[in-house]
C-alpha cells in the first residue's frame, strides 16, 4: 500500500532519516545572493532546504554501494524493480519511506517523450493527484 505523506511527518516519525537528510541540506547549502537572479529565486532556493536546521546526534552508519550490470533500457526498470524487491525481502524491511534530500519535485522535466517515462508520469499523477508532488511516501 502507498500512503502519501508530508515531509515533516516523515521529520517527526523518523529521526535516522531526518538526521540524514539535515546534514546532507547543510552540506549542499549555500545561499550567496551572487548566485540569484532575483530574491523570489533565492528564496525558492531556501525553501527547498528544509530539515537543514534539525539537529540529532550521530548515529552509527554504514555506506555501500549497490549495483548490478544491466544495459538493455527496456528491461531496466522491471529488473531493477524485482532486485530491489528481493533486497527488502532478504533483508526483512516490510515498510519503506520514499523522500527526496531536498524538497523538490520528484517529476523534474515533464517534456520527455519516451513513453514508458511518459506513462510513469501518468501513473504518479494518479497516484498524488499533482504532477508537482514534493512531499513524501510510505510504502508497506
Amino acid at each position: 500500500m502507498i500512503t502519501l505523506i508530508s515531509r515533516q511527518s516523515v521529520f517527526d516519525k523518523y529521526s535516522k532519516i531526518t538526521e540524514e537528510i539535515s546534514e546532507i541540506q547543510r552540506l549542499f547549502y549555500d545561499d550567496n545572493p551572487e548566485y540569484f537572479a532575483n530574491e523570489q529565486d533565492r528564496t525558492e532556493y531556501q525553501t527547498s532546504f528544509d530539515a537543514k536546521n534539525m539537529f540529532f546526534g550521530k548515529s552509527k552508519k554504514f555506506y555501500s554501494i549497490v549495483s548490478f550490470a544491466h544495459y538493455e533500457i527496456k528491461t531496466f526498470p522491471n529488473t531493477l524493480s524485482h532486485k530491489l524487491i528481493t533486497l527488502l525481502s532478504e533483508l526483512g524491511i516490510k515498510d519503506l519511506v520514499m523522500i527526496a534530500h531536498f524538497k523538490m519535485n520528484f517529476v523534474g522535466n515533464m517534456e520527455h517523450t519516451y513513453p514508458p517515462l511518459f506513462t510513469a508520469f501518468k501513473k504518479f499523477e494518479n497516484i498524488t493527484r499533482d504532477i508537482n508532488y514534493d512531499e513524501a511516501f510510505e510504502f508497506g
